[in-house]
């Protein structure tokens, strides 16, 4: 699994990898130039957008969810937190089986 952050302005490397390590420490953590990120979203249809807050803050609106992707980078679904365990387990067996 690898975690890509949309806010690299803020999430350093240190932070990013803190917080996966909170879900699982075999998740790689990822961060890069702003243009980098926004490229790499692009091409993968993810939304994100920093909204102005109070107090020269802000939070980072954004597409949240699990791509699965196959071993030449090709987009092959999405796993949705909403699907029933079953479904997610049979588009993970499905895209093992077509690997």
């Amino acid at each position: 699994m690898i975690f890509v952050t949309v806010d690299p302005e803020r999430d350093t490397p240190e932070i990013i990898k803190d917080y996966v390590a909170y879900f699982d420490p075999r998740i790689v953590a990822l961060t890069g130039e702003l243009e980098a990120v926004r490229s790499m979203a692009k091409a993968r249809y993810i939304h994100f957008e920093k909204l102005p807050g109070e107090d020269g803050n802000y939070d980072m609106q954004h597409t949240a969810g699990i791509q699965l992707v196959k071993a030449d980078g090709a987009f092959a679904g999405t796993l949705d937190s909403h699907e029933p365990f079953k479904t997610r387990m049979a588009k993970l067996r499905h895209l093992i089986k077509a690997e």
